[in-house]
């Protein structure tokens, strides 16, 4: 034929050829899409004919930086509305004894992932909430078991501290559910979790991810958001409690966030499938 198939590899996925994409690319000739030269340089596409192309992941920032930004990602919201608090053990008497502290309220996005990647963050807030701070949380995902975490939430007796979502919703619907958080935490992978990332840092919220290729090239620094620890539900128990016990350690990583998320901009991921594009259509006039 005389066309061309343009694939774009999602981040941190690798160029799989399966026997269908081998035969297209035996009718037509093929190129790549890569979100991070990381991956360019790491792929073998095989038989494609054309020169493989960066369209890095991006944040259309028109609006973010004043804190109304349309989401980069097509994430699932949850219910805006925040649940009712009350101190997770212990009596009335002595959580009020304790310096009261704002509520703070966590934006957990996990975009494709299971529950299993969910209950480690659900066990960090139930320890959060034993030492009376006040925490809520809203889990979002479009492959999530919304029963089985809600069943898991109230035996860690944060039943009616914990929203679930697990139906596909609007793009729209990811900026109402960060304009209500003070945390987020990504644990999503691949495109979920680069465009989660970007949504919260363009929103102003305070991020927390995963440590993997993706976080690391989004946060080259920590100033502008923070890595989940490792060492189990006690070690992220300790960083979510410094975070959710210091708004201005929240907002110095809100301010930081969105001037990081200014580095990823539409237009070059825009260009890199122009240029794909572009490719594909002078290839095809040179065969006619």
């Amino acid at each position: 034929g005389r066309g061309a198939v343009i694939r774009r590899v999602p981040a941190m996925r690798a160029v799989h050829g399966s026997r269908g994409s081998w035969m297209v690319e035996r009718l037509v000739h093929a190129g790549h899409l890569f979100a991070f030269d990381d991956d360019l340089r790491s792929a073998a596409p095989g038989r494609t004919q054309l020169e493989p192309v960066l369209a890095p992941p991006a944040i259309d920032g028109a609006a973010a930086w004043s804190g109304s930004a349309t989401p980069a990602s097509g994430a699932v919201a949850t219910a805006t509305g925040e649940p009712a608090l009350s101190p997770a053990g212990g009596t009335a008497a002595a959580a009020s004894a304790l310096r009261y502290v704002p509520p703070c309220r966590i934006a957990v996005l996990a975009g494709e992932e299971p529950n299993a990647r969910v209950y480690p963050v659900l066990r960090a807030v139930a320890l959060v909430a034993a030492q009376h701070v006040s925490v809520t949380v809203q889990v979002t995902g479009v492959a999530l078991d919304a029963d089985a975490l809600r069943i898991h939430a109230a035996a860690l007796h944060i039943g009616d501290r914990t929203r679930v979502a697990a139906a596909a919703d609007a793009p729209a619907a990811v900026s109402r559910v960060l304009a209500t958080a003070d945390v987020a935490w990504v644990v999503a992978e691949s495109d979920d979790a680069a465009y989660g990332m970007l949504d919260a840092m363009a929103a102003g919220v305070a991020l927390v991810a995963e440590r993997h290729s993706i976080s690391q090239r989004l946060l080259p620094l920590e100033s502008s958001g923070s890595f989940a620890p490792s060492g189990g539900p006690a070690a992220l128990a300790a960083h979510l409690l410094a975070l959710a016990t210091n708004a201005e350690r929240r907002a110095e990583l809100a301010r930081a966030g969105r001037a990081a998320a200014r580095r990823w901009p539409i237009g070059a991921m825009a260009d890199g499938f122009l240029r794909a594009a572009t490719a594909a259509r002078d290839h095809a006039q040179r065969r006619r």
